[in-house]
C-alpha cells in the first residue's frame, strides 16, 4: 500500500470537497500523483529523446515510449475511476506544464486557463 504523500493529501482535500462520500482518498490521490509524475517523465523523454540509443534505436524507443505512455494513462484512468466513474481526466503531452488534468464537477480549477483547463495534478 502506498503511503500518502504531501501532494497526495493536497489532491485528496480537493477531491474530498467534490466527493464527500469517497473513501481512501489520500492513498488513491497519492497513487494518481505518482502516476502523473511518471506520465510527465515520459512526455519529457518524448521531447528530449535521451534514451533512444539505450532503447536500441528510434523504432524500439518509439515502441517502448508508446506502450509506457498508454500503460500510464490506463492506470491513471483506473485510479481516477476509483474516486468516481464520471470524473473526467485529460492527458497533455507538453512537459513544460502538467500533463494530467482532472475536470471536477464544480468546475473548480487551479490554472490560468480557468474551468476549461481543469485541475492540474501537481507533481
Amino acid at each position: 500500500m502506498s503511503r500518502p504523500s504531501h501532494l497526495g493529501y493536497i489532491l485528496a482535500e480537493v477531491l474530498q470537497a467534490e466527493y464527500p462520500k469517497a473513501k481512501g482518498l489520500p492513498v488513491v490521490s497519492t497513487k494518481i500523483v505518482n502516476r502523473a509524475r511518471a506520465h510527465h517523465r515520459l512526455q519529457l523523454e518524448e521531447c528530449n529523446g535521451d534514451l533512444r540509443e539505450a532503447r536500441g534505436g528510434y523504432d524500439s524507443w518509439r515502441d517502448w515510449l508508446t506502450n509506457a505512455t498508454e500503460a500510464a494513462e490506463v492506470h491513471i484512468r483506473q485510479l481516477v475511476s476509483e474516486v468516481d466513474e464520471e470524473l473526467r481526466v485529460e492527458f497533455g503531452h507538453d512537459p513544460r506544464g502538467n500533463t494530467v488534468k482532472l475536470f471536477l464537477p464544480s468546475g473548480r480549477y487551479n490554472s490560468w486557463g480557468g474551468t476549461e483547463e481543469g485541475w492540474r495534478v501537481e507533481i
